[in-house]
C-alpha cells in the first residue's frame, strides 16, 4: 500500500515543480503574459487619462459658469441705470434744484456745471442727472425732447435757456439791481453777478472779444445819457436785439434833429 503510494505520490509532486518551470521556460507563454500585462496598463493609461479629460471638462465648465457671472456682474454695474444710480446717490445732497426765478438760471447751470467738474460727471449722465432737479414748467420743455436730444446735456440746457429766454436787456437790468440775499454769502453773491455778466455778454455775442465788450459798455453808457423820449425811440429800433455802440448815438441824432 506504501509502495503503491509512493508510486502515485512522487509522480505528482515531480508535476508540481515541473509546470511552473515550464510555464516560466516557455518563451510563447512569456509572450502573452507581457502583452497581457501591456494591456492591462495601456487600459489604466486611458482610464487614468479619461478621468483627467473628465476632470478637466468640469473645471472648464465651472470657470465658464464663473466667469458668466462675473460678466454679468459686470454688466450690470455698467448698465447706464446702475451707473446713473451710483453718480446720483454720491451727489444728491450737494444738488440745488432749479428755481422759478429766471433770473437764476445763469447761477443753477454754472452750479451744476461746477458739481459735475467736481465730482467727475460722466458726460453721458450729465443730462439724467439734470432731469431730477427741473422745475416741473422746464420739465415740459424737456418732454418735447427725444430720446437722442435727452442724452445731450448742452441741447437740454440750450433748449431750456431758450424757452426761459432773457433778453440781453434784462440781463443787464438783473445785473444792475442785483441785491445780495440775506441767506447767501458774499461768494456766492458774487459768483452770482459774474454769471449774471457773463450771460448778459454772452446775450451780446461779446463775451470773449475785447474789442465788443468795450462796445457793449459804451453803448450803455451812451443809453443812460440819453433823454427819456430819446432813450425810448432807440429802445423801440432796437426791440429784442441791441444796438452797436455807433448806432445808438446814430438814431439819437436823428431823433433830435426830427424833433
Amino acid at each position: 500500500m506504501n509502495a503503491v503510494a509512493e508510486l502515485f505520490v512522487i509522480p505528482t509532486a515531480e508535476a508540481a515543480l515541473e509546470v511552473p518551470i515550464t510555464r516560466t521556460l516557455d518563451p510563447k507563454a512569456k509572450e502573452l503574459e507581457l502583452r497581457e500585462r501591456e494591456i492591462a496598463l495601456r487600459e489604466r493609461e486611458i482610464l487614468k487619462q479619461e478621468r483627467w479629460e473628465a476632470e478637466m471638462e468640469l473645471r472648464r465648465a465651472e470657470y465658464e459658469r464663473l466667469r458668466k457671472i462675473d460678466a454679468e456682474k459686470v454688466k450690470q454695474e455698467n448698465s447706464l441705470a446702475a451707473r446713473t444710480k451710483k453718480f446720483a446717490d454720491s451727489v444728491k445732497h450737494v444738488f440745488v434744484k432749479m428755481s422759478d426765478d429766471l433770473a437764476e438760471l445763469p447761477t443753477f447751470f454754472a452750479g451744476v456745471e461746477n458739481l459735475y467738474k467736481m465730482y467727475e460727471i460722466p458726460c453721458d449722465l450729465q443730462a439724467k442727472l439734470l432731469l431730477p432737479l427741473l422745475t416741473k414748467k422746464a420739465r415740459l420743455v424737456t418732454n418735447r425732447l427725444s430720446l437722442t436730444e435727452l442724452d445731450d446735456y448742452e441741447i437740454v440746457k440750450q433748449r431750456i435757456l431758450t424757452e426761459f429766454r432773457l433778453t440781453s436787456r434784462e440781463y443787464l437790468v438783473r445785473f444792475r439791481d442785483a441785491k445780495k440775499q440775506p441767506d447767501e454769502s458774499y461768494v456766492y453773491f458774487c459768483s452770482r453777478l459774474q454769471n449774471l455778466l457773463r450771460y448778459y455778454l454772452r446775450s451780446r455775442q461779446a463775451e470773449c472779444d475785447a474789442d465788443k465788450i468795450i462796445d457793449v459798455i459804451v453803448s450803455d453808457r451812451l443809453k443812460k445819457s440819453l433823454s427819456p423820449s430819446t432813450l425810448n425811440y432807440v429802445l423801440s429800433l432796437e426791440g429784442d436785439s441791441t444796438f452797436p455802440s455807433n448806432k445808438v448815438p446814430a438814431n439819437a441824432d436823428i431823433y433830435d434833429l426830427c424833433q
